[in-house]
């Protein structure tokens, strides 16, 4: 019964919701921001990537929104004590959480 599920939310239900986000991207402008965030997020780890070296220690922070990510400020302020040359990444599930973030301890 698993298999069963798994093949209808990969085949049916996947491509039914993003269809209905890349219709709904056309009229809302969030919901257009978060899903244009998402494409280019992989170019950017890219990118990040090549900045650090093997030998740095990555941290990698998710959060909801921006008042999750003020909750995360105190815990990137530790890391950067306590390591000094790690480098921390922030991702964000809200487009407006990301636009409104400007912090020294994220790389």
């Amino acid at each position: 019964m698993k298999v069963f599920w798994i093949f209808f939310y990969n085949l049916f239900l996947y491509p039914l919701f993003f269809t209905g986000a890349c219709i709904g991207a056309l009229f809302n402008k969030k919901l257009r921001k978060g899903i244009m965030g998402r494409w280019h997020t992989h170019s950017q780890l890219l990118l990040f990537k090549e900045k650090v070296t093997k030998s740095t220690n990555v941290y990698w922070f998710h959060v909801a929104s921006h008042g999750e990510f003020e909750q995360l400020k105190p815990i990137l302020e530790g890391v950067k004590d306590v390591e000094p040359s790690s480098a921390s990444i922030v991702s964000f599930f809200s487009p407006s959480g990301y636009t409104n973030v400007e912090d020294a301890h994220i790389d």
